[in-house]
């Protein structure tokens, strides 16, 4: 139950520890929920009634692992449902609200490019994004088109976080990035943190 893939997720703790309740969380990779529950802690930690987005399409679909590499990895519609399942329990009587999408990151982006809806006592279209946490496909094109979509919805204090950045070309993300007044916050060898500066 809740194991991760991947290191330092130190990184990702200072991260959220640091984050301001102005907007969205939202993890792209949910796997069997590790990253997610480490996010969750830390975000109890400092603020109430986050509502935290993590999509992840299961489903057992190829994935792009590298720049041009796919692969199958065990991501099958089982896991998703064991995640499912252990996540809502472990939130259930937590002052958190989690959504869970089955869904990949392109058709999240066409979905909800005007916001996310969320429901209490009225509708609230939420379009800004506090925190980001990039952990799905890995390739540089895909993770930029994704950096290009949450910088323009990012509050005035949101944090990005970038896993396996060795494992793709990240430069050219971190290039539009520092180009668009980001900087980065930690970098390690596998996960880099960024905030805008402006």
């Amino acid at each position: 139950m809740f194991e991760t893939d991947g290191h330092e997720y130190d990184i990702v703790k200072n991260a959220v520890a640091n984050t301001s309740n102005d907007g969205l969380f939202l993890e792209i990779g949910t796997r069997l929920g590790g990253s997610t529950k480490i996010i969750i802690d830390e975000i109890l930690k400092k603020h109430s009634g986050v509502d935290l987005i993590t999509i992840d399409p299961y489903g057992d679909i190829p994935y792009e692992t590298k720049d041009g590499i796919w692969c199958k990895y065990d991501y099958d519609n089982s896991m998703r449902k064991q995640a499912y399942k252990d996540l809502f329990d472990y939130t259930f009587e937590k002052d958190i609200n989690l959504y869970m999408l089955t869904l990949t990151d392109q058709q999240y982006m066409a979905r909800y490019h005007d916001g996310y809806p969320v429901y209490r006592e009225e509708e609230d279209v939420r379009d800004k994004y506090a925190f980001v946490y990039f952990d799905g496909p890995h390739s540089g094109h895909s993770v930029l088109v994704e950096t290009m979509f949450f910088t323009l919805r990012g509050t005035d204090n949101c944090i990005l976080v970038y896993d396996d950045v060795c494992e793709y070309n990240h430069s050219i993300v971190h290039d539009y990035l520092t180009a668009n007044y980001w900087e980065p916050i930690e970098e390690g060898k596998f996960k880099i943190s960024y905030r805008r500066v402006r």
